[in-house]
């Protein structure tokens, strides 16, 4: 390895900017058959079969970090989360198992 490059390298890495943004609509579609909108961004405990979409207001890159706590079940109970990422509401909706293009389906 040439440590010439390698602090050339470090000396210009760009700063890592950090910022926290908070959803401007959460909305909770409820296995009991109810749908509700959190005020502020509060969820409830969720059961199985609950899902909660998230509205950041605006397209972002990075990487995305979130907080589970437990909620009077065991804290080794296995969870199961599926992460969909989407520009627009219908691509919700979308059934991607089917997709056949040439771009990648994840």
């Amino acid at each position: 390895m040439n440590q010439e490059f390698l602090t050339l390298a470090e000396q210009n890495l760009p700063p890592i900017r950090k910022s926290e943004i908070l959803p401007v609509g959460v909305f909770s579609r409820l296995s009991s058959g109810s749908d509700t909108v959190a005020p502020g961004g509060v969820v409830s405990p969720l059961l199985p079969g609950d899902s909660v979409t998230l509205d950041l207001g605006n397209h972002y890159v990075g990487r995305l970090c979130f907080r589970m706590e437990r909620a009077g079940i065991y804290v080794d109970a296995p969870v199961t989360l599926r992460i969909r990422f989407c520009e627009v509401e219908r691509e919700l909706c979308d059934d991607y198992t089917v997709y056949t293009g040439w771009l990648c389906r994840s």
